[in-house]
């Protein structure tokens, strides 16, 4: 009994120890994607015309990089994806090479919006990362769908008084509804299954569903709203925004 104990604790030790490098890695990783970004907007949004100039030819440049990098990470996986090193260094170079390649022309060709969306939205999917790794799954599931409805206020609330926002606004807002309901009812088929959707383990066992249901149905009710109710959407910022930071402290607590 009690070798069955210690080997339990050696592999959660283990596995919360391999959790931390890769949340440390994400942050690493989005840190500097985030000042890469921050870069570009200085002088490819903000700049003179000539800064603005140069850095739409740098882009074209990491553009074909970035497609290198992707060719690159395709052959050291075919050629020597068994070995660990080979297999490590492809991911970095397919990962790198995606977001050069997407990054730069998503700024390209949507300007300047692509860049503004790409380090607001660079940093959310890092923090997401941190906390898929380091929190219970539950909370994920919640930080996800607060993430998706506080964005679906904050371009509604953008939106009001812009008629070329509006049309934009409510359909990503709609889309966040969407995902939002998605994710009610996938935690429902997992509930109904001891955690798991088919074979694959969501949740472990014993998890209480009660405040995850309850955060996704505010979280719909407050998207819906909004869409309809116009002047809602800065208000619900506010109380999705607090509701996301108290349940923050709370899974942090609860981990200690």
């Amino acid at each position: 009994m009690a070798k069955n104990t210690n080997s339990k604790r050696a592999e959660r030790m283990g596995k919360n120890n391999r959790n931390l490098n890769l949340a440390m890695k994400l942050l690493t990783v989005g840190f500097l994607a985030e000042f890469y970004l921050l870069l570009v907007n200085n002088y490819f949004v903000k700049g003179a015309v000539g800064q603005v100039l140069i850095m739409a030819t740098v882009l074209k440049v990491l553009f074909y990089l970035g497609c290198a990098l992707v060719g690159g990470g395709v052959v050291l996986l075919a050629l020597h994806g068994k070995k660990k090193l080979f297999a490590q260094l492809s991911s970095w170079f397919l990962a790198g090479g995606v977001f050069l390649t997407l990054s730069s022309q998503l700024m390209l060709k949507v300007y300047p919006q692509g860049t503004t969306f790409l380090y607001i939205i660079v940093p959310v999917i890092m923090i997401l990362g941190i906390v898929f790794l380091m929190y219970q799954r539950e909370f994920s599931v919640q930080t996800l769908a607060l993430s998706a409805s506080i964005g679906a206020m904050l371009l509604l609330n953008r939106s009001v008084g812009k008629t070329n926002w509006t049309a934009i606004a409510k359909g990503c807002s709609a889309l966040a509804a969407l995902g939002v309901l998605v994710l009610l009812v996938l935690v429902f088929l997992a509930s109904r299954n001891d955690g798991c959707i088919r074979t694959l383990r969501v949740f472990p066992l014993g998890t209480d569903y009660k405040l995850t249901y309850a955060v996704l149905a505010v979280c719909l009710i407050a998207i819906l709203t909004a869409l309809f109710v116009s002047g809602t959407a800065f208000y619900g910022t506010w109380v999705l925004s607090i509701l996301l930071f108290i349940l923050a402290v709370y899974y942090t607590v609860k981990m200690l």
